[in-house]
């Protein structure tokens, strides 16, 4: 099920567990035109102590979203919080993001109103109330959790 919020994301959403996240991707969705880029690994988060969890945009797009008015626009997508949240990461100190450019985010900086857009292209954009729009990242395809 795909959740839209129409303003911004409050704080009082429940996190899914990486086990049910993974269980969206292997599950029917009852679309059978569904295209395969859905199924192609969009995002890496690499967790502190090793590992990492590939994300796919069916995944991203089964997430809780977030809707950022913007001048100009909105901008939608997953919370970072929740990418973060669905990895089963707990606290962390920073959190680096890889794209076109990069930027390293602290834990304060992380909010319901920081997000990955998800692009007519099939990439990840982030954007964020909070952070200044020169920060602002395109083509995410990398999270880096210290």
């Amino acid at each position: 099920m795909l959740v839209l919020a129409l303003g911004l994301v409050s704080c009082g959403y429940s996190p899914k567990s990486p086990n049910s996240l993974l269980a969206a991707q292997n599950g029917s969705s009852g679309d059978t035109a569904s295209p395969l880029a859905d199924e192609a690994t969009v995002l890496q988060v690499f967790l502190p102590g090793g590992g990492s969890i590939p994300f796919t945009l069916r995944q991203l797009r089964v997430l809780p979203q977030a809707t950022l008015d913007v001048p100009g626009g909105q901008l939608s997508g997953p919370p970072l919080e929740e990418i973060l949240q669905a990895t089963g990461v707990g606290d962390y100190r920073t959190v680096t993001l890889v794209g076109k450019e990069s930027v390293r985010l602290s834990s304060l900086d992380v909010s319901p109103q920081v997000i990955l857009r998800l692009t007519s292209q099939g990439t990840l954009d982030l954007a964020g109330a909070n952070i200044p729009h020169a920060d602002w990242v395109r083509d995410v395809h990398e999270i880096y959790v210290h």
